[in-house]
């Protein structure tokens, strides 16, 4: 309802990418492709755990991932207050193909990881910091993104830390 889909002809815009210039410096773009990027993880998983062969699960999940947050953008594009961009198909596209990565690549899932710390609504100001038109800051200012190179995922450094904790 808040979206006001459908309520007007389909529009475009050109958004920009991540200058100061942009609306909220690429926040948008960074979101579009870690939801899309986490939708597709999501559908990866469960299609290998339910599939009799999940051969190119991987690929599956971020198709479906894509198409779905296409769909959105598409309807997006028929409101007067967001319409259609080219660069959030983009971002679905660089968020799909990340999963696609990080999923067919071995040991690449243990490795390396995008997270998002997500600062709750109660830390809002309103009129400052929330969705609220007149507002100052979006609540983007909420969410950081971290693209993380887990220790973990690397069995030198396991084998070197189980040494030394047994000493």
């Amino acid at each position: 309802r808040d979206w006001d889909w459908g309520g007007s002809k389909f529009q475009f815009i050109e958004e920009g990418w991540f200058g100061n210039e942009t609306r909220h410096g690429g926040m948008d773009k960074i979101g579009h492709a870690f939801s899309t990027y986490v939708i597709a993880d999501i559908l990866t998983d469960r299609i290998r755990a339910n599939a009799a062969d999940p051969t190119g699960a991987q690929i599956t999940g971020a198709l479906i991932a894509f198409g779905f947050m296409s769909a959105v953008e598409t309807l997006d594009g028929f409101t007067g207050k967001h319409r259609f961009s080219p660069e959030d198909i983009a971002a679905n596209a660089f968020g799909a193909a990340f999963s696609i990565l990080r999923n067919s690549v071995p040991g690449m899932r243990e490795k390396l990881d995008w997270r998002i710390m997500y600062t709750p609504a109660s830390y809002e100001l309103p009129g400052i910091s929330s969705w609220e038109t007149d507002s100052i800051v979006p609540p983007y200012e909420r969410q950081r993104y971290v693209m993380a190179l887990k220790a973990s995922g690397f069995d030198t450094l396991l084998d070197a830390l189980a040494d030394a904790l047994t000493g």
